[in-house]
Protein backbone atom coordinates (compact mmCIF):
# COMPACT_ATOMS: atom_id res chain seq x y z
CA UNK A 1 0.00 0.00 0.00
CA UNK A 2 3.07 2.21 0.72
CA UNK A 3 3.74 2.59 -3.41
CA UNK A 4 0.16 3.86 -3.78
CA UNK A 5 -0.05 6.32 -1.33
CA UNK A 6 3.04 8.19 -2.16
CA UNK A 7 1.62 8.47 -5.93
CA UNK A 8 -2.06 9.54 -4.46
CA UNK A 9 -0.80 13.08 -4.61
CA UNK A 10 0.24 13.32 -7.84
CA UNK A 11 -2.72 11.01 -9.42
CA UNK A 12 -5.36 13.60 -7.76
CA UNK A 13 -2.99 16.67 -9.82
CA UNK A 14 -2.37 14.85 -12.78
CA UNK A 15 -5.62 13.28 -13.59
CA UNK A 16 -8.71 15.40 -14.79
CA UNK A 17 -11.82 15.61 -12.26
CA UNK A 18 -14.40 14.35 -14.63
CA UNK A 19 -11.84 11.13 -14.97
CA UNK A 20 -10.67 10.69 -11.68
CA UNK A 21 -12.84 7.99 -10.81
CA UNK A 22 -12.55 5.92 -14.54
CA UNK A 23 -8.92 6.15 -14.22
CA UNK A 24 -9.48 5.02 -10.68
CA UNK A 25 -11.40 2.17 -11.01
CA UNK A 26 -8.88 0.95 -14.28
CA UNK A 27 -5.94 1.23 -12.45
CA UNK A 28 -7.40 -0.56 -9.22
CA UNK A 29 -8.07 -3.01 -11.38
CA UNK A 30 -5.23 -3.56 -13.44
CA UNK A 31 -3.16 -3.65 -10.48
CA UNK A 32 -5.09 -5.91 -8.16
CA UNK A 33 -4.78 -8.10 -11.14
CA UNK A 34 -0.95 -7.82 -11.49
CA UNK A 35 -0.96 -8.28 -7.89
CA UNK A 36 -3.04 -10.98 -7.81
CA UNK A 37 -0.87 -13.12 -10.52
CA UNK A 38 2.72 -11.64 -9.08
CA UNK A 39 1.38 -13.79 -5.66
CA UNK A 40 0.16 -16.53 -7.09
CA UNK A 41 3.27 -17.11 -9.06
CA UNK A 42 6.48 -15.27 -7.53
CA UNK A 43 4.92 -15.67 -4.16
CA UNK A 44 3.21 -19.09 -3.83
CA UNK A 45 6.78 -20.26 -6.22
CA UNK A 46 9.00 -18.70 -3.73
CA UNK A 47 7.69 -20.02 -0.89
CA UNK A 48 8.00 -23.83 -2.45
CA UNK A 49 11.43 -23.59 -3.43
CA UNK A 50 12.12 -22.41 0.36
CA UNK A 51 10.66 -24.93 1.54
CA UNK A 52 12.33 -27.73 -1.23
CA UNK A 53 15.76 -26.20 -0.39
CA UNK A 54 15.30 -27.47 3.32
CA UNK A 55 14.02 -24.67 5.04
CA UNK A 56 11.13 -26.02 7.70
CA UNK A 57 10.62 -23.85 9.89
CA UNK A 58 7.91 -21.37 9.09
CA UNK A 59 9.17 -18.27 10.71
CA UNK A 60 12.42 -18.84 8.97
CA UNK A 61 10.75 -19.37 5.94
CA UNK A 62 8.78 -16.03 5.94
CA UNK A 63 11.96 -14.04 7.17
CA UNK A 64 13.53 -14.88 3.65
CA UNK A 65 10.12 -14.20 2.11
CA UNK A 66 9.84 -10.78 3.24
CA UNK A 67 13.44 -9.75 2.52
CA UNK A 68 13.31 -11.22 -0.84
CA UNK A 69 9.77 -9.34 -1.59
CA UNK A 70 11.61 -6.03 0.08
CA UNK A 71 14.76 -6.15 -2.73
CA UNK A 72 12.39 -6.60 -5.22
CA UNK A 73 10.77 -3.33 -4.18
CA UNK A 74 13.66 -1.38 -3.86
CA UNK A 75 13.73 -0.21 -7.55
CA UNK A 76 10.23 0.84 -7.06
CA UNK A 77 11.52 2.76 -3.77
CA UNK A 78 14.14 4.29 -5.71
CA UNK A 79 11.62 5.42 -8.62
CA UNK A 80 9.83 7.26 -6.30
CA UNK A 81 12.75 8.85 -4.31
CA UNK A 82 13.74 10.39 -7.52
CA UNK A 83 10.35 12.02 -8.17
CA UNK A 84 11.02 15.78 -8.36
CA UNK A 85 8.53 18.10 -6.47
CA UNK A 86 5.21 17.74 -8.11
CA UNK A 87 4.74 21.90 -8.64
CA UNK A 88 8.15 21.36 -11.06
CA UNK A 89 6.38 19.79 -13.48
CA UNK A 90 3.81 19.88 -15.98
CA UNK A 91 0.51 17.69 -15.77
CA UNK A 92 1.51 16.60 -19.66
CA UNK A 93 4.97 15.90 -18.57
CA UNK A 94 3.26 13.11 -15.57
CA UNK A 95 0.59 11.34 -17.86
CA UNK A 96 3.79 11.63 -20.38
CA UNK A 97 5.21 8.83 -17.89
CA UNK A 98 1.81 6.91 -17.84
CA UNK A 99 1.22 6.67 -22.05
CA UNK A 100 5.00 6.78 -23.01
CA UNK A 101 7.50 5.06 -20.82
CA UNK A 102 10.18 6.04 -23.36
CA UNK A 103 9.55 9.67 -21.82
CA UNK A 104 10.98 9.08 -18.76
CA UNK A 105 14.75 9.30 -19.58
CA UNK A 106 13.53 12.44 -21.74
CA UNK A 107 11.91 13.73 -18.74
CA UNK A 108 14.58 13.30 -16.09
CA UNK A 109 16.83 14.89 -18.36
CA UNK A 110 14.83 17.60 -18.95
CA UNK A 111 14.56 18.69 -15.02
CA UNK A 112 18.09 18.77 -14.48
CA UNK A 113 18.99 20.74 -17.46
CA UNK A 114 19.61 24.40 -16.48
CA UNK A 115 17.05 27.08 -18.01
CA UNK A 116 20.12 29.40 -19.02
CA UNK A 117 23.13 28.67 -19.41
CA UNK A 118 26.10 28.85 -21.29
CA UNK A 119 26.79 28.69 -25.07
CA UNK A 120 28.43 25.65 -24.36
CA UNK A 121 26.71 24.08 -22.49
CA UNK A 122 23.36 24.78 -24.36
CA UNK A 123 24.97 22.56 -26.89
CA UNK A 124 26.14 20.19 -25.07
CA UNK A 125 22.64 19.61 -23.77
CA UNK A 126 21.00 19.92 -27.65
CA UNK A 127 23.04 16.84 -27.95
CA UNK A 128 21.89 14.67 -24.75
CA UNK A 129 17.95 15.86 -25.99
CA UNK A 130 18.56 14.45 -29.76
CA UNK A 131 19.47 11.19 -28.37
CA UNK A 132 16.28 11.30 -26.63
CA UNK A 133 13.85 12.16 -29.31
CA UNK A 134 10.41 12.50 -27.30
CA UNK A 135 7.37 14.98 -27.19
CA UNK A 136 9.51 16.34 -24.09
CA UNK A 137 12.26 16.91 -25.75
CA UNK A 138 10.78 18.84 -28.20
CA UNK A 139 9.44 21.59 -26.03
CA UNK A 140 13.10 22.01 -24.67
CA UNK A 141 14.63 22.65 -27.86
CA UNK A 142 11.94 25.12 -28.69
CA UNK A 143 13.24 26.71 -25.59
CA UNK A 144 17.08 26.63 -27.14
CA UNK A 145 16.03 27.80 -30.25
CA UNK A 146 14.95 31.47 -28.55
CA UNK A 147 18.92 31.65 -28.49
CA UNK A 148 20.86 34.88 -30.02
CA UNK A 149 23.31 32.49 -30.71
CA UNK A 150 23.11 31.19 -34.83
CA UNK A 151 25.06 27.73 -34.15
CA UNK A 152 22.96 26.75 -30.71
CA UNK A 153 19.32 28.13 -33.00
CA UNK A 154 20.69 25.54 -36.17
CA UNK A 155 21.66 23.24 -33.74
CA UNK A 156 18.25 22.86 -31.93
CA UNK A 157 16.44 22.61 -35.24
CA UNK A 158 18.36 19.84 -36.49
CA UNK A 159 17.85 17.90 -33.77
CA UNK A 160 13.74 18.59 -33.94
CA UNK A 161 14.13 17.08 -36.86
CA UNK A 162 14.72 13.28 -35.13
CA UNK A 163 11.24 13.84 -33.52
CA UNK A 164 7.91 14.28 -33.84
CA UNK A 165 6.28 17.65 -34.47
CA UNK A 166 3.94 19.36 -32.30
CA UNK A 167 2.07 22.73 -32.91
CA UNK A 168 4.28 25.23 -31.19
CA UNK A 169 7.44 23.52 -32.89
CA UNK A 170 5.63 24.35 -36.78
CA UNK A 171 5.13 28.48 -35.33
CA UNK A 172 8.74 28.48 -34.26
CA UNK A 173 9.62 27.34 -37.14
CA UNK A 174 7.91 29.68 -39.27
CA UNK A 175 8.91 32.26 -37.35
CA UNK A 176 12.53 31.45 -38.18
CA UNK A 177 10.95 31.22 -41.63
CA UNK A 178 10.49 34.39 -41.65
CA UNK A 179 12.86 36.38 -40.17
CA UNK A 180 16.04 33.85 -40.41
CA UNK A 181 16.81 35.08 -43.78
CA UNK A 182 21.33 34.41 -44.50
CA UNK A 183 20.96 32.42 -40.79
CA UNK A 184 18.82 29.83 -40.32
CA UNK A 185 15.60 30.48 -42.05
CA UNK A 186 16.97 27.50 -44.98
CA UNK A 187 17.08 24.96 -41.74
CA UNK A 188 13.41 25.80 -41.18
CA UNK A 189 12.31 25.76 -44.81
CA UNK A 190 13.37 22.28 -45.21
CA UNK A 191 11.89 20.89 -42.02
CA UNK A 192 8.50 22.36 -42.89
CA UNK A 193 8.65 20.78 -46.26
CA UNK A 194 9.73 17.56 -44.69
CA UNK A 195 7.10 17.75 -41.94
CA UNK A 196 4.30 18.83 -44.55
CA UNK A 197 3.52 21.60 -42.78
CA UNK A 198 1.37 23.52 -45.17
CA UNK A 199 0.93 26.38 -43.27
CA UNK A 200 4.10 27.69 -44.43
CA UNK A 201 3.38 27.43 -47.98
CA UNK A 202 2.71 31.89 -48.28
CA UNK A 203 6.48 32.36 -46.57
CA UNK A 204 8.37 29.62 -48.95
CA UNK A 205 6.69 31.04 -51.70
CA UNK A 206 8.05 34.56 -50.74
CA UNK A 207 11.38 33.04 -50.14
CA UNK A 208 11.81 32.07 -53.91
CA UNK A 209 12.83 35.66 -54.27
CA UNK A 210 15.47 35.66 -51.17
CA UNK A 211 19.11 36.65 -52.07
CA UNK A 212 19.83 34.04 -50.02
CA UNK A 213 20.88 30.81 -51.91
CA UNK A 214 20.92 28.56 -48.98
CA UNK A 215 16.95 29.62 -48.32
CA UNK A 216 15.67 29.96 -51.99
CA UNK A 217 17.07 25.90 -52.79
CA UNK A 218 15.37 24.68 -49.31
CA UNK A 219 12.20 26.76 -50.59
CA UNK A 220 12.56 25.31 -54.06
CA UNK A 221 12.45 21.68 -52.70
CA UNK A 222 9.78 22.00 -49.52
CA UNK A 223 7.27 23.79 -52.10
CA UNK A 224 7.35 20.73 -54.59
CA UNK A 225 7.19 18.10 -51.28
CA UNK A 226 4.14 20.23 -50.46
CA UNK A 227 2.69 19.54 -54.16
CA UNK A 228 2.06 23.35 -54.25
CA UNK A 229 1.10 23.68 -57.80
CA UNK A 230 1.58 27.65 -58.06
CA UNK A 231 5.20 27.57 -57.41
CA UNK A 232 6.14 24.92 -60.14
CA UNK A 233 6.12 27.45 -62.95
CA UNK A 234 8.73 29.42 -60.56
CA UNK A 235 10.93 27.12 -59.55
CA UNK A 236 11.22 25.43 -63.20
CA UNK A 237 12.24 29.24 -64.03
CA UNK A 238 14.77 29.28 -61.15
CA UNK A 239 16.10 26.63 -61.89
CA UNK A 240 17.22 27.21 -65.68
CA UNK A 241 18.01 30.40 -65.24
CA UNK A 242 20.47 30.04 -62.37
CA UNK A 243 24.42 28.91 -62.05
CA UNK A 244 24.37 28.51 -58.59
CA UNK A 245 25.49 25.01 -57.55
CA UNK A 246 23.15 24.81 -54.86
CA UNK A 247 20.23 26.69 -56.70
CA UNK A 248 20.79 23.67 -59.31
CA UNK A 249 21.02 20.60 -56.98
CA UNK A 250 17.79 21.86 -54.78
CA UNK A 251 16.15 22.59 -58.20
CA UNK A 252 16.59 18.97 -59.67
CA UNK A 253 15.83 17.53 -56.31
CA UNK A 254 12.44 19.72 -56.62
CA UNK A 255 11.34 18.64 -60.64
CA UNK A 256 12.21 15.14 -59.03
CA UNK A 257 9.13 15.20 -56.92
CA UNK A 258 7.27 17.53 -59.03
CA UNK A 259 6.86 14.53 -61.64
CA UNK A 260 5.80 17.18 -64.18
CA UNK A 261 6.38 15.45 -68.42
CA UNK A 262 8.45 18.33 -68.47
CA UNK A 263 10.81 17.77 -66.05
CA UNK A 264 13.36 15.76 -67.90
CA UNK A 265 13.44 18.20 -70.90
CA UNK A 266 14.73 20.67 -68.67
CA UNK A 267 17.12 18.32 -66.64
CA UNK A 268 18.25 16.98 -70.09
CA UNK A 269 19.03 20.62 -71.44
CA UNK A 270 20.72 21.93 -68.00
CA UNK A 271 22.86 18.89 -68.07
CA UNK A 272 24.22 20.47 -71.09
CA UNK A 273 24.40 23.84 -70.16
CA UNK A 274 26.45 22.92 -67.24
CA UNK A 275 29.28 21.74 -69.91
CA UNK A 276 29.93 25.54 -70.35
CA UNK A 277 29.46 26.49 -66.96
CA UNK A 278 32.76 26.56 -65.27
CA UNK A 279 31.17 27.45 -61.51
CA UNK A 280 28.16 24.69 -61.83
CA UNK A 281 29.79 21.54 -63.72
CA UNK A 282 29.49 19.97 -59.70
CA UNK A 283 26.28 19.69 -60.00
CA UNK A 284 26.31 18.04 -63.66
CA UNK A 285 26.10 15.13 -61.24
CA UNK A 286 23.12 16.09 -59.44
CA UNK A 287 21.52 16.57 -62.93
CA UNK A 288 22.20 12.75 -63.91
CA UNK A 289 21.09 11.29 -60.55
CA UNK A 290 17.50 13.08 -61.40
CA UNK A 291 17.83 11.75 -63.98
CA UNK A 292 18.07 8.50 -63.23
CA UNK A 293 15.55 8.76 -60.08
CA UNK A 294 13.27 10.00 -63.00
CA UNK A 295 13.87 6.66 -64.72
CA UNK A 296 13.71 4.48 -61.81
CA UNK A 297 17.61 3.38 -62.32
CA UNK A 298 18.86 5.93 -59.31
CA UNK A 299 20.36 3.24 -57.26
CA UNK A 300 22.41 1.36 -60.12
CA UNK A 301 23.83 4.60 -61.93
CA UNK A 302 24.87 6.18 -58.60
CA UNK A 303 26.96 2.87 -58.25
CA UNK A 304 27.84 3.12 -61.25
CA UNK A 305 29.16 7.21 -60.87
CA UNK A 306 31.15 6.27 -57.97
CA UNK A 307 33.26 3.77 -59.92
CA UNK A 308 33.45 5.89 -62.57
CA UNK A 309 35.31 7.95 -60.49
CA UNK A 310 37.80 5.82 -58.92
CA UNK A 311 38.64 3.63 -61.78
CA UNK A 312 36.95 4.25 -65.35
CA UNK A 313 37.54 0.77 -66.26
CA UNK A 314 36.40 -0.55 -63.51
CA UNK A 315 33.13 1.57 -64.06
CA UNK A 316 32.49 1.05 -67.43
CA UNK A 317 32.85 -3.21 -66.91
CA UNK A 318 29.87 -2.55 -64.48
CA UNK A 319 28.06 -0.39 -66.46
CA UNK A 320 27.84 -3.50 -69.00
CA UNK A 321 27.30 -5.78 -66.62
CA UNK A 322 24.40 -3.53 -65.00
CA UNK A 323 22.83 -2.39 -68.30
CA UNK A 324 22.23 -6.22 -69.05
CA UNK A 325 20.47 -6.38 -66.13
CA UNK A 326 18.35 -3.76 -66.71
CA UNK A 327 16.01 -5.46 -69.08
CA UNK A 328 14.81 -9.34 -69.74
CA UNK A 329 15.88 -9.07 -73.31
CA UNK A 330 19.11 -9.23 -74.72
CA UNK A 331 20.61 -5.89 -75.36
CA UNK A 332 21.02 -5.36 -79.56
CA UNK A 333 24.80 -6.83 -80.26
CA UNK A 334 25.36 -4.08 -82.99
CA UNK A 335 24.98 -1.02 -79.91
CA UNK A 336 26.99 -3.00 -77.48
CA UNK A 337 29.75 -3.26 -79.81
CA UNK A 338 29.59 0.58 -80.50
CA UNK A 339 29.24 1.24 -76.79
CA UNK A 340 32.84 -0.49 -76.05
CA UNK A 341 33.89 1.56 -79.40
CA UNK A 342 32.91 4.57 -77.59
CA UNK A 343 34.61 3.85 -74.41
CA UNK A 344 37.64 3.18 -76.45
CA UNK A 345 37.24 6.68 -78.51
CA UNK A 346 36.86 4.62 -81.86
CA UNK A 347 33.48 6.61 -82.37
CA UNK A 348 32.12 9.75 -81.22
CA UNK A 349 29.63 11.53 -79.45
CA UNK A 350 27.69 11.42 -82.72
CA UNK A 351 28.12 8.59 -84.23
CA UNK A 352 26.87 6.83 -80.51
CA UNK A 353 23.44 9.49 -80.50
CA UNK A 354 22.69 8.53 -84.56
CA UNK A 355 22.69 4.73 -83.53
CA UNK A 356 20.63 5.64 -80.23
CA UNK A 357 18.03 7.99 -82.25
CA UNK A 358 17.99 4.47 -85.04
CA UNK A 359 17.05 2.48 -82.37
CA UNK A 360 14.86 3.88 -80.83
CA UNK A 361 12.88 5.66 -83.62
CA UNK A 362 10.03 3.81 -83.32
CA UNK A 363 9.46 3.87 -80.08
CA UNK A 364 6.70 5.84 -78.83
CA UNK A 365 6.38 5.95 -75.14
CA UNK A 366 6.65 9.72 -73.52
CA UNK A 367 9.91 9.49 -72.03
CA UNK A 368 11.57 7.95 -75.09
CA UNK A 369 10.45 10.36 -77.32
CA UNK A 370 11.35 13.39 -74.70
CA UNK A 371 15.56 12.12 -74.59
CA UNK A 372 15.30 11.42 -78.74
CA UNK A 373 13.86 15.18 -79.21
CA UNK A 374 16.78 16.77 -76.82
CA UNK A 375 19.29 14.17 -78.97
CA UNK A 376 17.99 15.76 -82.43
CA UNK A 377 18.44 19.68 -81.05
CA UNK A 378 21.31 19.32 -78.91
CA UNK A 379 24.69 19.72 -80.57
CA UNK A 380 26.77 16.33 -80.07
CA UNK A 381 30.16 18.42 -79.27
CA UNK A 382 28.07 19.17 -76.20
CA UNK A 383 27.37 15.71 -74.34
CA UNK A 384 29.92 14.41 -72.70
CA UNK A 385 30.18 10.44 -71.89
CA UNK A 386 28.20 10.51 -67.71
CA UNK A 387 25.56 11.92 -69.70
CA UNK A 388 25.38 9.62 -72.68
CA UNK A 389 25.59 6.57 -70.09
CA UNK A 390 22.71 7.63 -68.43
CA UNK A 391 20.48 7.84 -71.24
CA UNK A 392 21.44 4.65 -72.96
CA UNK A 393 20.98 2.91 -69.17
CA UNK A 394 17.35 4.78 -69.82
CA UNK A 395 16.59 3.64 -72.72
CA UNK A 396 17.70 0.20 -71.59
CA UNK A 397 15.06 0.44 -68.58
CA UNK A 398 12.53 1.28 -71.01
CA UNK A 399 13.51 -1.52 -73.41
CA UNK A 400 14.92 0.58 -76.59
CA UNK A 401 18.05 -1.10 -77.23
Amino acid sequence: MGLPLCMTHYFLISVDAKDRVGVGLFIAVVSGLCAGIAGAVIGSGLLKVLHWAGFNDPLNIYKIYFSVVLLLLIPAFLAVYRLQKFEDWEISDVLGLVFAPRDIRALFLINKLESVTTPDKENENINKLARAPSCLSEKKLLHYMDSPLFFVRAKAMNALQQMPFGEKAKEALIHELEFGEHTTAYIAASLLGEKGVTKAIPLLIKALDSKDNFLRGKAMLSLARLKEASAYQRIEQIFKESDNPRIIAHGAAALVEIGDPEALALLLDKAVCLTTLNTAKEARKEILLAIARIAGIEDGFYKFLKLYKKDRDEGVSYLMEWLNSLNDDKMCPDFKDALSKYYSRNIGHSEIVELLLKLTEAKKRKMIVTIDEFLKNTDANLLYPKLLYCIVAVFRKNGSL
